[in-house]
């Protein structure tokens, strides 16, 4: 590597005439040096369709001298679509020679940018020179990551590269480790695995030693580590250091490793069971029980064959000690981790759980009970029938009653429903008992359930508190609201029975494919300044990443929460990908994947990241973990990259596990209170993650809904009319219909009656309701539109009215998300106020700030970041998500004008994995690089 130096020194001598050579000879010279950033990526589009070697010295000039990180990527791009006749240009060689010299960070940052792309076997010694301990951090960092694009094979070894990155795994700066451990894991070099693990093991840095970890993960360098892991945690390093080895335990594991992780989940360290049991539960997702044990040897010839190699160790022994632990483990993040494993193990466990779970569903302690209750509904345990509808039918407990009921949805809902359908006729005057049963009856998925909710309708003799008690258990269990009116509820079904209609229904759609059509078409009324806002923007955020791929929102005075990069990545992920792009091709491809790599890098064993403030207890903490793991789920379904399905499954499973039971979430694990904002951002998260075939388990939904129910105002006597159910996008909903309904940050029947309680959470009580399955014609979205006429967009201010912090961004987001779904006048009221508000504030100047949005001005505000990246995805609202209505039911009429997205399809049960992912087809992404949102895979709504 010292060689190039002198030879790149000669070359520099002739540079200056070559240079200007070979931006004469490009006939697209011009425009790929245009100051416009979209100019310049028009012509390299173009650079790259003629294939013409003509443009290469040009297009390294335009990569080394952009401002654009995107665009630097780009020109690499198009000099390996040209081919090798580029590399053998002597002009363009000595362009190199005089960019390698550069002293300017940013200019090193392009070249290695612009080389890495290229990926042309003569790029190997200058970019390893670029990646060494010679140049600065930042430029070495950047060289390292590039260096992980390179294609390697036996005919282009890229030996000076591979070198650079065994010596930045060496490194004392931690940005460079972290470089050099994304290009190992692409690598996948042997060579590279000792001093991963010397990182995982040895790191005090918040997460270097994670990075290790996925890096030899994604490498397949599984098992046989353990031991090693296991003395660092118990020898009491540093938190960090511990962390680094705990992610080890769950990602290294292997099968050989099952007896081992069975004895370490009977530890004294709470978190080393529970991350032995999530190994386990991690082996049987990955389908390793019938894996071989050893390496495959073949004989030699003459020699005898190798004795066969023993079984793997099979699940029998698991399941028993996971049944153990669900019993009588003292935590319940181990009992969690437990379940979930049996879970994963799947029809092997069922003799073992059935035989014990129905004798723990009346456990006295809680989360023993739940967690039986749970298994009992997911093995589908008839034995538990009885239990289960007591403890529906009398416990004092609502979560107990809601899990019970949840069970026998799954584990005897014919049986379930006749049985509490027969208790209720013997008592039409609706004492608390009768009530539950009929709660209960509204989770149970079967037609008789429906039917029999139905039939109580026509009792002449109940109750009206009984009668009210069955229409929210129909709402519950089919998202709609038709009062008391059997022939409106018989109408309906007759329409919806083939179409799975006790389950939530979500359009499938491509959000590429949206962003072109809204684009062309001028959708939802989408306009040129929106969108220059957009792209305008999402320039200004790429600039702001750091190398490793995340945001600080505390960066250059930005005003942000301080150790929030999980938050700032996730919420600038969710930008990029909002526009249709992905991290396969085409723009802002290398900045997305480094974003998604850094989130998933870094996750703990549990699925959680760090927490800054109070730790687990801190206000950020369900806005982290939830922004975070909802940035890996859209990569995931945008890349359908398997390395980040793993991450995104155990962001979810962790979700679900610091739900607080029966509710929603809060400012810690299973906090003793949730709020309507909070659980606004996991809830969304969570049905991305459904869409994507990943698994969520049923509580999680009900929770939310039955948090929402305890939220959101009374709106007895209103319900959906059928005039209101067109699906006609343009048609108007809720004519006349005056009333008005909100939602609170707590529970109703706390201090919410202020419009700080009310006028954001509205917004998001009512987007969580339409991606819960509700309907526009619902009556309770109706009047929370009616509500939000009063609040229409204006830029800082309209919410003074006891609005005590401002948040303005947050509240343009939910509430363009939230009228959009409604369309008809709400839709155009809003979006005549969003259209125009927030182009008009982006800011134009100074350059350091193009682009982006003043923060709040209030604390708390999230700062520049958050202001930008949610300014930017609510002008992404015309095609980030189509809106969610169903096909004419009463009617017979599909989707209208505008509506630009195929009709609902069904999402699935929540908890059950669905055959890959939703998120478009696989393999569409266009080779071109293309317009906006041209180039990603679809992305579901």
């Amino acid at each position: 590597m010292r060689s190039i130096l002198p030879r790149l020194v000669l070359l520099a001598a002739v540079v200056v005439t070559g240079l200007r050579s070979a931006r004469a000879d490009g006939p697209l010279t011009g425009r790929l040096m245009s100051t416009d950033p979209a100019e310049a990526y028009a012509a390299i589009e173009a650079a790259m369709a003629s294939k013409d070697p003509a443009n290469a010295g040009s297009l390294l000039e335009a990569g080394w001298q952009t401002l654009y990180p995107y665009v630097a990527v780009s020109c690499g791009e198009a000099l390996a679509a040209i081919g090798p006749s580029a590399a053998s240009q002597s002009d363009l060689v000595k362009a190199l020679g005089k960019a390698i010299k550069g002293k300017d960070v940013r200019g090193q940052q392009n070249l290695a940018r612009v080389l890495g792309a290229w990926g042309d076997p003569s790029v190997d010694e200058p970019l390893a020179y670029l990646s060494s301990g010679r140049r600065q951090p930042e430029v070495q960092a950047e060289g390292l990551y590039m260096c992980g694009r390179l294609k390697t094979s036996k005919e282009r070894p890229f030996t000076r590269c591979m070198q650079a990155v065994t010596s930045g795994l060496g490194s004392a700066s931690p940005t460079v480790q972290m470089a050099a451990c994304s290009a190992a894991s692409r690598l996948r070099d042997p060579a590279f695995a000792d001093p991963l693990g010397e990182i995982a093991r040895q790191s005090q840095h918040e997460y270097a030693g994670l990075y290790a970890i996925w890096a030899l993960a994604r490498m397949g360098k599984r098992g046989g580590q353990l031991g090693s892991f296991v003395h660092v945690i118990e020898s009491g390093g540093k938190r960090e250091t511990i962390n680094g080895c705990l992610k080890g335990i769950t990602d290294l594991s292997d099968v050989a490793d099952v007896d081992a992780l069975l004895s370490l989940t009977r530890s004294t360290n709470v978190d080393v069971r529970d991350a032995a049991c999530i190994a386990l539960g991690s082996l049987a997702l990955r389908g390793q029980w019938a894996a071989p044990v050893g390496p495959v040897v073949t004989p030699k010839e003459g020699e005898p064959p190798a004795p066969p190699a023993p079984p793997p160790p099979g699940p029998d022994k698991v399941i028993a000690r996971m049944i153990e632990l669900v019993e009588l483990d003292v935590s319940w993040e181990v009992r969690d981790a437990a379940s979930r494993a049996l879970l994963r193990i799947g029809e092997s466990a069922r003799p073992a759980v059935v035989a014990k779970m129905p004798s723990l569903v009346d456990a006295g302690e809680r989360d023993v009970a739940l967690t039986a209750m749970e298994l009992c509904g997911e093995f589908r345990a008839d034995a538990a029938t009885k239990e289960l509808i007591k403890t529906a039918t009398f416990d004092k407990d609502r979560v107990r009653r809601m899990f019970a009921a949840r069970a026998l949805s799954k584990a005897g809902p014919e049986q379930a429903a006749t049985e509490l359908l027969g208790n209720v006729e013997k008592d039409r005057k609706g004492r608390d008992t009768t009530l539950n049963m009929i709660r209960a009856l509204g989770y149970v998925r079967h037609p008789a359930a429906y039917d029999g909710l139905v039939k109580l309708l026509t009792a002449a003799d109940a109750s009206d508190e009984l009668l009210s008690e069955v229409e929210r258990a129909l709402e519950r269990l089919t998202g709609r609201r038709f009062g008391r009116k059997p022939a409106r509820w018989a109408t309906w079904y007759a329409t919806v029975k083939d179409k799975e209609p006790f389950r939530p229904h979500l359009g499938h759609y491509d959000r590429s494919k949206n962003r072109r059509e809204a684009i062309a078409k001028r959708l939802y009324g989408l306009t040129d300044t929106t969108e220059r806002s957009v792209e305008t923007g999402l320039r200004w955020l790429e600039q702001q990443q750091h190398p490793e791929g995340a945001w600080d929102g505390n960066d250059k005075g930005f005003g942000g929460v301080v150790n929030c990069l999980p938050a700032y990545t996730g919420l600038s992920l969710l930008a990029f990908l909002g526009a249709g792009y992905n991290g396969i091709s085409g723009k802002y491809n290398e900045t997305i994947r480094r974003a998604g790599e850094f989130l998933a890098a870094t996750q703990f064993y549990d699925g959680g990241f760090p927490v800054t403030g109070g730790g687990d207890k801190s206000w950020i903490f369900a806005y982290l973990t939830g922004m975070g793991v909802w940035g890996i789920n859209e990569a995931y379904g945008l890349s359908e990259d398997d390395a980040l399905r793993g991450p995104a499954q155990r962001g979810i499973d962790y979700l679900v596990r610091v739900q607080t039971p029966g509710a929603g979430w809060r400012y810690g694990p299973r906090y003793t209170e949730s709020d309507s904002s909070c659980t606004s951002w996991v809830l969304m998260t969570m049905k991305t993650a459904s869409m994507l075939g990943l698994t969520v388990a049923d509580k999680a939904y009900d929770g939310v809904d039955a948090w929402l129910e305890r939220s959101q105002s009374d709106i007895t006597g209103q319900e959906e009319l059928p005039e209101d159910m067109a699906t006609d996008y343009d048609k108007e909903v809720g004519a006349k219909r005056l009333f008005r309904a909100f939602t609170g940050y707590f529970e109703l029947k706390r201090k919410s009656e202020s419009a700080l309680q009310m006028t954001s959470m509205t917004a998001v009580g009512m987007i969580c309701r339409s991606f819960m399955g509700w309907q526009r014609s619902h009556p309770f979205l109706i009047g929370s539109a009616n509500y939000m006429m009063d609040y229409l967009p204006q830029w800082r201010k309209g919410l003074e009215k006891g609005q005590a912090l401002a948040w303005y961004f947050y509240f343009y987001y939910y509430g363009t998300l939230s009228m959009h779904q409604m369309g008809g006048r709400y839709w155009r009221a809003w979006n005549e106020k969003i259209k125009t508000m927030l182009p008009e504030n982006q800011r134009t100047e100074p350059p350091a700030l193009a682009g982006s949005w003043d923060p709040d001005t209030a604390v708390l505000n999230g700062g520049r970041l958050f202001s930008t990246a949610m300014s930017i995805l609510t002008l992404e609202t015309y095609y980030r998500f189509s809106p969610l209505m169903l096909p004419g039911e009463e009617e017979g009429k599909g989707r209208k004008k505008g509506a630009g997205a195929d009709p609902g399809a069904a999402m699935g049960e929540p908890g059950m994995a669905e055959p890959g992912p939703a998120m478009g087809e696989p393999g569409t992404a266009d080779p071109g690089m293309g317009e906006p949102g041209k180039d990603a895979p679809g992305m579901g709504g």
